[in-house]
């Protein structure tokens, strides 16, 4: 069996119970009514530990232990709502639970209201309230808010950002074995978050939370053997612990075992319906960006029809031995555009990485052989006067021209539309959106217009935007389909935001700054290169995505 195979096979397993429990001693004992036997079973069913999960059964015993008001069993009543398990999804009757638990001083039930208050789950989203219950459940003993307050001080959410409290509350909870904490300190350490970037670190901290069956610290190992960061590259030991991570029902091991069967980059056989079972799984288990890699089957036709495909004119294709599609073009001229926004004060959050990815960008390209146009923080005319010249210089440029235009900065969708945000325009809601925002419907219209052999169109677009009634502050740019002879690349997946990052540059610039310059591969096979490091750089965070009906062969760099 092969590596794919082998993938395929394992997408649909379940973890099996960690340990036998004597069930039916504490079952005579609940219904005897040990009120501690109670609470047991209830957890014991809830989280199948030992036995079939069964959440009628758990619903039973934590409401028998309730009656007697055990804070723990009406804590699980809490969890049972608030997921909806076995009951219907009741955010505040969670809420009251979880508070009738809370006042008695138990820990976990102050952890998990702070959780809700972090989620919104029943309350408004409350980061302040949040931190609050965390740090007096921290105080109580509570490992699994400890390891929270570390990562509210990492992420700056609800208080000021601050790595050394992080590493603080981190390794105080990683020393009570807390395994999510354990491989929060391996992420501090890999991305060298208020401290020296140490993959050897990184590697060691994720090993110890995998031993403890941590399934995200399964999948960042896995990320590592695979690209060798910190630990020998090992494709074979990668797929494993991806394995592992999605058994234990981890959505991004999923994922990233689809990305791996989809692009065939890692010494894995492209298997496209394991890529599809795998990105189904991770949908299943909550990471719906993988919904956007499913790979939908093309119409069957026969070859007398692939023949008579129409093209952009309406007029049918060219017979196949004069076919462009995947065919190489004489090199002709290389024309990019880049433009980058960052200076939104007052209007929008300021961003400060656009311009330097704009110019890492235009780096790459003019190393490439491409003519660029860099244009920095523009009003919404500008914008339409550097588009407009853009197209100019592409009527003008003849026969196998390359068309390539970026757009970094801040960007949203509204009624199916994606508009990329010029600086200086007074945007601060929907309407404002669709009155200054620069369509990027009509961007691919005008570049279309001018008929290159090969149009690239790459949008870093999908940082947040602090306002409603548009997809940004909740996700990203809508998909748009490419139109023949191009690609559209996206920094993230359709409907999810972007990084601006935390260093100089993005981590989707550096990757494809990186790249370009590199590779000599077909346009499809450098961004599948591109996705797969960001992917890794940003934890399956960020995902890269892109849309195609290329109909020649590009490279970068010219074989």
């Amino acid at each position: 069996m092969n590596r794919a195979q082998l993938i395929a096979l394992t997408i649909a397993l379940l973890p099996m119970p960690a340990f036998a429990v004597d069930v039916a001693a504490l079952v005579n004992a609940a219904d005897g009514g040990d009120i501690s036997a109670q609470t047991r079973l209830g957890k014991i069913y809830m989280n199948g530990t030992g036995v079939t999960r069964d959440y009628a059964l758990a619903l039973k015993y934590f409401g028998l232990a309730a009656r007697s008001n055990d804070p723990a069993a009406m804590n699980g009543l809490g969890e049972l709502y608030e997921y909806g398990w076995g009951v219907p999804l009741d955010y505040r009757l969670a809420f009251n639970y979880r508070s009738a638990a809370a006042k008695t001083g138990l820990p976990r039930a102050l952890n998990d209201l702070g959780y809700m208050y972090y989620n919104g789950h029943g309350v408004p989203r409350d980061y302040q309230a949040a931190f609050q219950y965390y740090s007096r459940a921290a105080l109580a003993g509570s490992t699994d808010s400890i390891s929270h307050l570390g990562y509210l001080y990492s992420n700056g959410i609800g208080v000021p950002r601050d790595y050394n409290l992080a590493f603080k509350y981190f390794s105080q909870a990683a020393q009570a074995g807390n395994s999510n904490a354990i491989t929060n300190l391996g992420q501090i350490y890999e991305f060298g978050r208020g401290v020296p970037q140490d993959y050897n670190l990184a590697a060691k901290y994720y090993t110890q939370a995998a031993k403890l069956n941590n399934s995200a610290a399964q999948c960042n190992l896995a990320r590592m053997y695979k690209s060798g960061k910190g630990v020998p590259q090992d494709v074979v030991r990668a797929t494993e612990l991806f394995i592992q991570s999605a058994e234990n029902g981890y959505a991004a091991a999923y994922f990233n075992l689809g990305l791996m069967l989809r692009d065939g980059l890692d010494g894995v056989p492209v298997d496209l319906k394991g890529a599809n079972d795998a990105f189904r799984a991770a949908v299943e288990h909550g990471y719906s960006q993988a919904a956007s890699f499913i790979i939908k089957a093309p119409p069957v036709l026969s070859p007398a029809a692939r023949d008579f495909l129409p093209v952009a004119d309406g007029s049918p294709a060219p017979p196949p031995k004069t076919r462009a599609t995947g065919a190489k073009v004489s090199p002709g001229p290389r024309l990019a555009l880049v433009i980058a926004n960052g200076a939104y004060a007052p209007n929008l959050n300021t961003l400060k990485n656009p311009v330097n990815d704009g110019r890492l960008v235009a780096a790459a390209l003019i190393k490439t052989g491409f003519k660029v146009t860099q244009r920095y923080d523009l009003t919404v005319i500008q914008m339409k006067d550097a588009l407009a010249t853009f197209a100019d210089a592409l009527r003008a440029a003849g026969p196998n021209t390359t068309a390539l235009f970026f757009y970094a900065g801040h960007g949203a969708a509204a009624a199916g539309v994606n508009y990329l945000i010029p600086v200086g325009a007074p945007i601060k809601n929907l309407t404002g959106l669709q009155t200054y925002g620069q369509s990027a419907d009509a961007v691919l219209d005008l570049l279309d217009e001018t008929k290159p052999t090969t149009t690239i169109v790459i949008l870093d677009a999908c940082r947040n935007v602090p306002f409603s009634g548009a997809r940004g502050s909740e996700g990203g740019l809508a998909q748009m389909s490419a139109r023949n002879g191009s690609i559209i690349a996206y920094s993230t997946a359709p409907g999810k935001t972007a990084a601006d990052g935390d260093g100089d540059d993005s981590p989707y610039a550096k990757a494809l700054a990186t790249t370009m310059r590199q590779s000599s591969e077909p346009l499809e096979i450098l961004f599948r290169r591109v996705r797969a490091q960001v992917a890794d750089e940003t934890q399956n965070a960020q995902t890269p995505w892109e849309s195609t009906s290329l109909r020649s062969e590009f490279a970068f760099v010219p074989r």
